[in-house]
């Protein structure tokens, strides 16, 4: 099971949401470095479940998990150091 199918966890990224003002990432391009680490990985939720960025790069080690934990979202992809 993903984080993010896990509605308590995502109530919470929502309420953090509301309390940020993330507008200036409007309809931009983020890369995360160590996005598959435990910090890296609740931004990029967060940036995910905000919903208004034109793409997200997940820079990171493992391939297999990101597809693991992000394969069905769109507008992210893998970047591997």
């Amino acid at each position: 099971m993903k984080l993010l199918d896990i509605q308590l966890y995502e109530d919470d990224l929502r309420k953090t949401i509301r309390n940020l003002d993330l507008s200036v990432l409007d309809g931009r391009t983020v890369a995360v470095t160590g996005g598959l680490g435990l910090i890296g990985s609740t931004i990029v939720d967060l940036l995910v479940t905000y919903g208004k960025l034109k793409n997200i790069f997940v820079l990171g080690r493992k391939q297999n998990k990101f597809e693991e934990r992000f394969r069905d979202i769109k507008n992210i992809q893998f970047v591997p150091y």
